[in-house]
């Protein structure tokens, strides 16, 4: 390989590519690209070093969240669960498949169905069940607006009222309650902690 003088280096390349006044021999050129990108690294690196720490700083103080923000957001994830464990597990429970024996409608302000669960099991049960799994987390959260399923009236859960107020012939969240499926899958969770 031929050796380059630092004079010729210093014509073919102006400042800053020469690192000294010397006649040092620099040799291959492997040994001037390591100098080329070596300084340009540490020039890009003190024009972006500024700008990176405000945007990281901004980002920093996007994300933080406040203490009650965080308590919301862990009993948020913990309802979801609670909600879709109690689900699975009530499966079979005999509530889920009873027949209704209070056949009467629900009029607003005049008349509210108490639910009678009795007798034989009914085959369209399941279907009860399957709308209830099929809630996506956003619906669960709106329920839990409503009123908390999984405790009773007594201890400011979910309401017989409310079911049939706002979800009822209606929906929740994104879930409609077709053919009252929804309303009366609920209506059977409230009367396992009510009845």
């Amino acid at each position: 390989m031929s050796s380059v003088t630092q004079k010729e280096l210093t014509q073919r390349y102006p400042e800053p590519y020469s690192d000294s006044d010397d006649d040092e021999d620099y040799h291959t050129t492997d040994t001037l690209h390591y100098h080329h990108t070596s300084h340009t690294t540490q020039t890009t690196q003190k024009l972006l070093e500024p700008n990176q720490q405000q945007i990281i700083d901004t980002f920093l103080s996007n994300i933080q969240i406040s203490k009650e923000e965080h308590t919301e957001c862990v009993l948020d994830i913990d309802n979801i669960k609670n909600f879709r464990q109690f689900v699975i597990d009530n499966k079979n429970n005999p509530k889920m498949h009873q027949n209704n024996l209070n056949r009467k409608h629900y009029k607003v302000e005049k008349y509210l169905p108490i639910p009678i669960f009795k007798g034989e099991l009914i085959k369209t049960g399941f279907i009860y069940y399957d709308k209830l799994k099929c809630l996506k987390d956003s619906d669960i959260l709106e329920l839990y607006k409503i009123g908390n399923p999984l405790i009773s009236e007594k201890k400011g859960g979910l309401t017989l009222h409310n079911i049939y107020k706002n979800i009822h012939n209606n929906k929740l969240g994104t879930m409609k309650d077709y053919g009252r499926n929804l309303s009366n899958g609920l209506i059977r969770i409230w009367s396992i902690f009510n009845q």
